[in-house]
């Protein structure tokens, strides 16, 4: 449903442990990272991490609906044109240098 709304979206499907996916999310400077898990399934919440309001060690993090986030990225990013992802959607199909 994001990309629906003209939203790039990657999903990490790696086999990489939870805190690994995350550094290299904060490494590439991805605004906003989230993590669906259980939890998140049972309750319609996502747990959303946001680069953007965070310090320099401490994440922020805040759960919201899928559409408060939608709605949130639209405003953000509503003065800029959109340009599609040319890589593939699944971080696990990409090529890596490392």
């Amino acid at each position: 449903r994001i990309s629906e709304n003209n939203i790039r979206v990657d999903v990490d499907d790696r086999n990489e442990t939870l805190s690994k996916r995350m550094r290299d999310s904060q490494r590439e400077w991805i605004p906003y990272v989230v993590v669906i898990g259980d939890r998140e399934m049972e309750s319609n919440t996502l747990s959303v991490s946001i680069r953007r309001e965070s310090e320099i060690n401490k994440l922020k993090k805040e759960r919201m609906s899928l559409n408060d986030l939608i709605s949130k990225i639209k405003l953000e990013v509503s003065n800029f044109p959109f340009r599609r992802s040319y890589v593939p959607l699944r971080v696990s199909e990409r090529f890596s240098f490392s």
